[in-house]
């Protein structure tokens, strides 16, 4: 069977992703469709005293559950559920959460003014030292990441805002706000035509859970270069950001 993908193509310049993540993933990066039958989608705290949002969507774009967790072991059990296997592969989207350890507001105000960059440069004012980069999202991010894979399952790392502009789910309410939450449910209907959305207003960590999922339900079904690209980086984790 052919993979649903084009030939990948270099970085684009202007992409909020690419400039500090490795290269655009090879072709093979993501399995054919076909094998998926699972796509997952977290919101994910930056810790586990807050709640995360996860979603859970079949190949045909159905909702099988959507609902609110706290811990890792919460997450890591429930991908263990879902018990990866030949043919019936799960693919997890990770919205990825800001740190909570930022040392400056002046670092705080970058990752403010930057929320779709993945990592961001840190300059320091003698010519003699280097350039560096500075993580700007949770530990606890990179930490599930590996976990999930090594139970079997694709995992890509996300930027929820990047999703929401590129979707055409932008709304003019504040987010957490239940006028909020409706006008981002009533888009996620309309624009993603995801199945079985409830009726009842559903939690913003929980909305945004589902976009994520749509994103990896896209790694799986979109075309690269048209409506998804992957990137890796050095420690080749995948890294999606939606093109439309």
């Amino acid at each position: 069977m052919t993979t649903p993908f084009a030939e990948p193509s270099p970085p684009a310049a202007n992409s909020p992703l690419s400039p500090y993540l490795q290269q655009v993933a090879p072709a093979d990066a993501i399995s054919e469709k076909s094998e998926y039958h699972w796509f997952v989608g977290l919101d994910l705290a930056p810790n586990e005293r807050l709640e995360t949002g996860l979603a859970l969507l079949d190949k045909d774009r159905t909702l099988f559950q959507a609902d609110k967790i706290i811990s890792d072991s919460q997450i890591i059990s429930f991908i263990r559920g879902l018990a990866p296997k030949p043919n019936q592969q799960v693919l997890v989207a990770i919205d990825a959460p800001k740190s909570l350890s930022l040392e400056t507001k002046w670092q705080q105000e970058r990752v403010r003014l930057h929320a779709h960059q993945l990592k961001q440069p840190v300059i320091h004012s003698e010519s003699e030292q280097p350039d560096v980069v500075m993580d700007r999202f949770s530990e606890r991010m990179w930490f599930l990441a590996d976990e999930l894979t090594e139970l079997g399952a694709t995992v890509v790392i996300t930027v929820d805002a990047i999703a929401k502009e590129r979707y055409g789910l932008a709304i003019p309410f504040r987010g957490r706000s239940p006028q909020g939450c409706r006008a981002l449910q009533h888009a996620i209907k309309k624009h993603l035509c995801l199945g079985k959305v409830p009726k009842n207003i559903v939690p913003s960590s929980v909305l945004d859970a589902m976009i994520t999922a749509f994103t990896a339900w896209l790694c799986a079904h979109g075309n690269r270069g048209e409506h998804i690209e992957i990137y890796t980086d050095s420690a080749q984790r995948l890294f999606a950001e939606p093109l439309s």
